[in-house]
């Protein structure tokens, strides 16, 4: 009976498998793991606001810190597929954010949101080098230089535009506005959002020419998501200010070590 016991343990502990002696490395973990641990880490629903520290504190940045190989892994995931938005953004501080990041960040950014290239009517004198007009081109002119992988951009146009003249000169300035994303020759999608009640069937048409994805959006729905989102975006009641660096409240001292922890 004794015997019989014993060869039964033996058996037993023969089929139980060993555990091992020491966790797992994470690198022994399969690639496709490390990219779902990143991606659930560090991927945003919404779209960033660099600079703003409600877009920035729910951000997992510290796994970039790790070692110089997660680092690496990383940070390709976030940038290439979280989207960036610079929208009201002076083009001095879209620049000082890729100054931040450095090249290596911004070769890997592919999705951003940005003002609308404004445009002003051929009877219209140009304005100053510090207009709307002026600080979109310059956006643009940053990304070119800066992002040779940018695949998309999502932008706006809005009620300081103007679409109520003739089909033939907005069409003209709808033209001179493709012609300048154009200049990014990596640019696959360009997503333009426009108020329900100020477009109509013909210049839908006209910008789904260009290859655009025109987005209509409910007037009421944006004026609720506006009102829920004032603490975040401040008192913008002067348009002029959308382009004075110094009314945005951030502290630009921790932010900028925030977006140097993405990049170093």
């Amino acid at each position: 009976m004794a015997g019989s016991l014993e060869h039964h343990l033996v058996n037993q502990t023969a089929n139980t498998p060993s555990m091992p002696s020491q966790p797992t490395n994470f690198f022994d973990l399969p690639g496709e793991l490390h990219n779902k641990i990143y991606c659930y880490v560090l991927l945003q629903e919404d779209s960033i606001r660099p600079f703003w520290s409600r877009y920035d504190g729910g951000l997992g940045l510290s796994i970039l810190r790790t070692n110089q190989k997660i680092h690496k892994e990383a940070k390709a995931i976030f940038y290439a597929q979280n989207s960036f938005d610079f929208t009201l953004y002076s083009s001095s501080m879209v620049s000082q954010f890729f100054d931040l990041i450095g090249g290596d960040g911004a070769n890997y950014l592919q999705h951003v949101r940005m003002d609308f290239p404004a445009f002003r009517r051929p009877d219209q004198p140009p304005d100053g080098s510090d207009s709307p007009e002026n600080n979109s081109l310059q956006v643009l002119s940053i990304l070119q230089r800066n992002c040779p992988h940018l695949k998309t951009i999502e932008t706006s146009l809005h009620r300081d535009y103007d679409l109520t003249s003739s089909l033939t000169t907005v069409v003209a300035m709808l033209d001179t506005t493709d012609a300048q994303f154009r200049t990014l020759p990596s640019l696959q999608k360009v997503v333009v959002e426009v108020f329900e009640d100020e477009i109509d069937e013909a210049l839908r048409q006209q910008m789904e020419r260009y290859g655009w994805s025109v987005k209509i959006v409910n007037n009421e729905k944006v004026t609720g998501e506006w009102d829920d989102d004032r603490s975040c975006w401040g008192d913008y009641e002067d348009d002029d200010r959308s382009f004075d660096e110094d009314v945005d409240d951030y502290d630009i001292d921790n932010d900028s070590d925030f977006w140097r922890r993405a990049a170093d």
